[in-house]
């Protein structure tokens, strides 16, 4: 819970719902997703610590979170997004594995 009531920045993101359309319902769930992917790489290149929160802490799949900010039934929540200063200084050198290792090329 101290994510959510101690993070400077709290951001509830949805995605429409298509009525009869569940293949335009994915595309915007996938849509939104990448934006919140392109926020994620923003925040840290601002040196912003965020945690996208899908479930539990998040409160996604609870129907309370739905009705507090006043969504739609055409609308579903994609995540939390938890935005501030992180606690600790960030690396600007991460330990990633190569991609080399990762990757299969056909």
């Amino acid at each position: 819970m101290n994510a959510i009531t101690k993070t400077p920045l709290v951001i509830v993101v949805t995605s429409a719902i298509v009525d009869g359309d569940e293949g335009a319902t994915k595309d915007n769930a996938f849509a939104v997703s990448s934006a919140i992917m392109s926020m994620w790489l923003m925040a840290e290149q601002l040196g912003l610590g965020m945690v996208w929160r899908t479930r539990g802490v998040g409160l996604v799949h609870d129907t309370a979170l739905h009705d507090f900010i006043g969504a739609s039934d055409q609308e579903q929540l994609v995540g939390t997004l938890c935005i501030g200063y992180p606690a600790e200084e960030m690396s600007s050198v991460k330990k990633r594995t190569p991609f080399a290792e990762k990757t299969t090329w056909l």
